[in-house]
């Protein structure tokens, strides 16, 4: 295999990597937004433990542990994302290999391949179930707030 083929052959996983870095970088900007919001809460909580506002407080702790679960779900992700990054560098060596020492490494590649596709897929996976629990906890505390506002304002 000339130098040219070689370089087309190694550039599939390259264009992948550097896909999967903008991902990579989508998720960590979400992550470190919940981690954000978590210190913010705990922040609002102990302001409000002066005041004594048992509702509100309680109302912050399901925030904190929706936000919690959701982080654990973009730190999985981007876990994956990593983990395919390294699994298209391998393939990216493995076709090298293959090419410089001809073989009969061609099914070993397109496996590898396909594991990070696997692998995308299931980051991908994980992402999609973040964003929906997301729109779920905002649902619920849009819910939470206008009652604590119907019973500030009875009272």
């Amino acid at each position: 295999m000339d130098a040219v083929n070689l370089l087309q052959a190694a550039l599939v996983p390259v264009v992948l990597i550097s896909a999967i870095g903008i991902l990579n970088f989508s998720l960590s900007g979400r992550y470190a937004r919940v981690h954000d919001r978590i210190r913010h809460i705990l922040h609002d909580i102990e302001a409000l433990s002066n005041e004594n506002k048992a509702d509100e407080i309680k109302r912050l702790k399901t925030q904190i542990d929706s936000l919690l679960y959701r982080g654990n779900l973009l730190k999985t992700s981007i876990f994956f994302m990593q983990l395919a990054i390294v699994i298209f560098i391998v393939d990216s060596l493995l076709l090298f290999l293959n090419s410089v020492y001809p073989s009969q490494m061609g099914w070993v590649v397109i496996i590898v391949f396909a594991c990070g596709m696997l692998i995308i897929l299931i980051s991908s996976s994980i992402q999609a179930a973040e964003i929906i629990t997301s729109r779920k906890y905002i649902k619920t505390e849009v819910k939470d707030a206008a009652e604590l506002a119907d019973k500030n304002a009875s009272h």
